[in-house]
């Protein structure tokens, strides 16, 4: 009796470890993925149909041999696997520990991953293929923009009394200006989008950003019909972050709110300090916000309905911009609206230190007695050179300094450039970058390489604004990397101030574009 009950109990367990073995068989057998159990000498023991197509050959064929590929449990690995008729399959490995007829092995997984990577590779390319696209439409937009800015400034200088052409020639001016910002938005979301946007972090006095930044947006309001309320701390409100990005942050609600302001309306901007976190609030009049479209208007390049339907249009980048820069300083932005008709309010949450440590520039500003600030030299003794391929563009840049009382040669080419610095020796040269024949970083290299012209402050004026661009320019030795259309005010103070900027631009290793 006792025997036959051992005996049963036998039966019972070998037929329990059949349908084990039999399930194992059935799912791996099934696997899309290879499969092989590899003892710890290297030899195969066993290997699924899909591992056998993978290593074109068959299940009976690679059992017994030596697999060749150091094993270790966790490697993840890639191989190149050549198969007869066809080109290399990329083939990854995932390596982890088993047990195979009570002893130790390795199970090894194999998966080909050649249409996956194909797939990363085009995407790669896609990728490279739109930067160098908006790369080039930025360029192509801003050579015609900096021509057509500098004409109406040019046209601006002249004290026109004829009160139509003065109204244009401001119209044009602004207008310009808006298509630079939207140029600038557009670039910025694809560029934030890439994980391409790093900011540069310091103490900013964020009440006097937005006391600043409301000044510059004023005249807008002011023509649009609109009323500006701004209410700041008196004291300065330091926190960590981007001066640039939060500017941009501030001047793209200031303007959302007055595009959707009708004339006679008001905009509210405030700043509230709490203990953690500062509070930055625009507030207006305006048409409002539909339930159905809040969820989404920081969504990129979203258009609400209602929006459409009153005709009031746009590219759909500045909210989503905005939301993109406060996260990035780790902040929140909300936006409130009753629905249509009933105004909207935009709310940014920003972090704020627990200890502020003021920077050395506003401590050292305080008590004592600014030292003597040194003279700029007076315009008419400046010699410029200014180089740029665009007749336009280079015509209205010389005429726009000329009348800013400086001797301006100009040069369509590199070459002409530089035969140009030997005979007249300028004291500043402004050069394209994208130049015929040699371009601007050459004629930079050998302007440096010839010590006789150490002296010259060089400026790369270009339409070529990213990040790359700017790092390419000040290692072939410009002083100063300005992105067009130019800020012809912005642009005179440079020139005034060029011996100061040298030796700021010395201790840093990137320049931020002044034309922006």
């Amino acid at each position: 009796m006792e025997l036959a009950s051992i005996h049963a109990v036998v039966e019972s367990w070998r037929a329990a470890l059949d349908a084990s073995e039999a399930r194992f068989h059935a799912i791996v057998n099934n696997s899309l993925d290879g499969v092989l159990v590899i003892d710890q000498s290297g030899a195969i023991h066993f290997s699924n149909p899909a591992a056998a197509q993978i290593l074109d050959c068959s299940a009976e064929q690679l059992c017994g041999r030596e697999f060749g590929v150091p094993l270790a449990p966790g490697d993840v690995a890639e191989l190149n696997v050549c198969r007869r008729g066809e080109t290399a399959r990329i083939v990854e490995l995932r390596i982890t520990e088993t047990v195979w007829r009570h002893c130790p092995a390795f199970l090894v997984t194999l998966r080909d991953i050649t249409e996956r990577k194909r797939r990363e590779e085009e995407c790669r390319e896609a990728i490279r293929r739109r930067d160098e696209f908006l790369a080039m439409l930025s360029h192509e937009l801003r050579n015609p923009l900096a021509a057509v800015s500098n004409a109406a400034h040019v046209l601006l200088r002249e004290q026109r009394t004829d009160l139509n052409g003065q109204r244009a020639c401001e119209v044009i001016d602004r207008e310009t200006r808006q298509m630079v910002r939207l140029l600038d938005d557009l670039l910025d979301v694809c560029r934030i989008s890439c994980g391409k946007t790093v900011l540069r972090k310091a103490q900013v006095d964020l009440a006097l950003l937005v006391a600043e930044t409301a000044e510059v947006v004023a005249a807008m309001m002011e023509s649009r019909g609109l009323t500006l309320h701004v209410a700041v701390p008196e004291t300065p409100v330091w926190i960590e972050g981007d001066a640039v990005r939060l500017r941009q942050v501030i001047h793209n609600l200031l303007s959302n709110a007055a595009k959707y302001t009708a004339a006679g309306g008001r905009v509210r901007l405030t700043l509230d300090v709490q203990p953690h976190r500062v509070l930055l609030t625009v507030a207006d009049t305006g048409s409002g916000i539909s339930a159905d479209d809040l969820p989404h208007i920081f969504d990129p390049f979203y258009q609400g309905r209602a929006a459409r339907q009153r005709g009031e249009t746009g590219l759909g980048v500045g909210l989503s911009l905005v939301r993109s820069l406060v996260q990035m300083h780790g902040g929140e932005v909300e936006a409130r609206s009753p629905g249509p008709g009933a105004g909207t309010t935009f709310e940014v949450r920003l972090p704020r230190p627990v200890e502020v440590r003021l920077p050395q520039a506003a401590a050292a500003a305080a008590p004592a007695s600014p030292a003597a600030a040194p003279q700029p030299a007076p315009a008419g003794s400046l010699r410029l050179l200014v180089v740029e391929d665009n007749p336009h563009g280079r015509e209205m840049m010389k005429m726009l300094l000329e009348m800013e009382g400086y001797e301006v040669v100009a040069a369509a080419d590199g070459e002409t450039a530089l035969e140009l610095i030997a005979l007249h020796r300028p004291d500043v040269a402004l050069v394209d970058l994208g130049l015929p024949g040699i371009d601007g970083c050459e004629v930079a290299r050998r302007i440096r390489a010839n010590s006789e012209f150490d002296p010259i402050f060089l400026i790369a004026v270009t339409g070529y604004g990213q990040a790359e661009d700017v790092r390419r320019s000040l290692a072939a030795g410009f002083d100063i990397h300005l992105v067009k259309p130019l800020d012809p005010e912005k642009l005179v103070q440079l020139l005034n101030d060029r011996p100061q900027r040298r030796a700021a631009a010395n201790s840093r290793l990137l320049e931020t574009a002044v034309g922006r």
